[in-house]
């Protein structure tokens, strides 16, 4: 998802097609999974996990919002970041492994720990 997260965020947009077939693209790597609604001969549709990822996305990182740096140690955690136009930061957080995990945030010399259920995806909004 970290080689996801930076296609989205450098690309600025999501630009995707919703509903394609199962042998379509678009793949973002070669042999790679598609984004989108793929949608079988008989029209019975299943949602990759890439299609919520977006969704996830989209709903924290506003239009314009620009990307941020950020750093982390270590493998089982991928991470992308930004600053939406009102100020707030946005900060959504892949723990891939199958146990709890956790993290701490540091923005602006203020420090905080997150904790990180396995296997999910997470938010944390810091309001300006």
């Amino acid at each position: 998802m970290e080689s996801n997260f930076e296609w989205i965020t450098a690309n600025g947009d999501i630009g995707i097609r919703f509903f394609h077939s199962i042998d379509d693209g678009p793949r973002h790597v070669p042999m790679g999974f598609t984004s989108g609604l793929i949608v079988d001969d008989d029209f019975h549709y299943r949602k990759p996990i890439m299609y919520h990822y977006i969704g996830h996305i989209s709903k924290y990182i506003a239009p314009g919002a620009k990307r941020i740096g950020w750093s982390k140690y270590g493998a089982n955690l991928d991470v992308t970041a930004a600053v939406n136009p009102d100020g707030s930061y946005v900060v959504i957080l892949l723990n891939r492994t199958k146990e709890d995990s956790g993290c701490f945030l540091r923005v602006n010399g203020h420090i905080m720990r997150v904790d990180l259920p396995a296997e999910t995806l997470s938010t944390v909004v810091i309001e300006k």
